[in-house]
């Protein structure tokens, strides 16, 4: 009888023993999943901010595969973009292609392609603030205006996190008004709703000029 009780007070000490200390998930299987993602929980999101809107506006915009929204900033300093990043309402994709363009100021539209940067994941992309390295690393000049564009490239559907009153309430959502080239901030949609890569020119599609915001932002290194 004293051996069995020893034996099963072992046996309960040992299983103890496992619930402390649980099995870790390899790391190079964790660092494999997310190698090219960038989620910025764990980090600053708003250090060294170019231009862009880091406010989690709380109106959110579907659109399909291959179709961009662009949305215009000023920038508040003058440096040089090293990452761009998106608040983002969620969506049925793996990957969001961001680009920042210069300003064709003679139509208050984006220009030329500046930089790009990707959010990849191996499942859809859930809600939340995602940061991605820049291909290049364009010099911005404070007082000038810029636009970052977004689309997806796989699945059905992403949406956009935006604001019908840049710098007002948060959650305007429906009755948008028209651009003029002294608004900052000013959205619209490509041309194509078929991107696979972000145009080295925009074309504008037809909706412009609509005075609006997306949490999109640019930073520096």
């Amino acid at each position: 009888m004293g051996h069995d009780v020893v034996k099963w007070c072992a046996i309960v000490l040992l299983c103890a023993g496992c619930l402390r200390y649980p099995a870790q998930p390899a790391a190079n299987d964790a660092a494999r999943d997310s190698a090219r993602d960038v989620a910025t929980s764990d980090m600053p999101i708003t250090t060294n901010v170019l231009l862009g809107d880091t406010r989690s506006e709380q109106c959110s915009d579907g659109h399909p595969m291959g179709l961009a929204e662009a949305s215009s900033f000023v920038a508040t300093a003058t440096g040089t973009v090293a990452s761009l990043s998106i608040d983002y309402a969620g969506g049925t994709s793996n990957q969001l292609i961001l680009a920042l363009y210069s300003d064709d100021s003679a139509n208050l539209t984006p220009a030329q392609l500046l930089a790009t940067a990707m959010v990849t994941q191996s499942s859809n992309i859930g809600s939340g603030v995602y940061t991605a390295a820049t291909d290049t690393m364009p010099a911005v000049t404070a007082g000038s205006r810029y636009w970052i564009s977004v689309f997806c490239v796989s699945g059905s559907s992403c949406s956009f996190r935006y604001t019908y009153t840049p710098g007002g309430s948060a959650d305007t959502c429906g009755g948008g008004g028209s651009c003029v080239p002294a608004d900052s901030n000013c959205t619209m949609h490509s041309a194509s709703s078929s991107l696979g890569a972000p145009e080295i020119t925009w074309s504008p599609g037809g909706d412009t000029y609509g005075l609006s915001v997306n949490s999109f932002w640019a930073s520096g290194p």
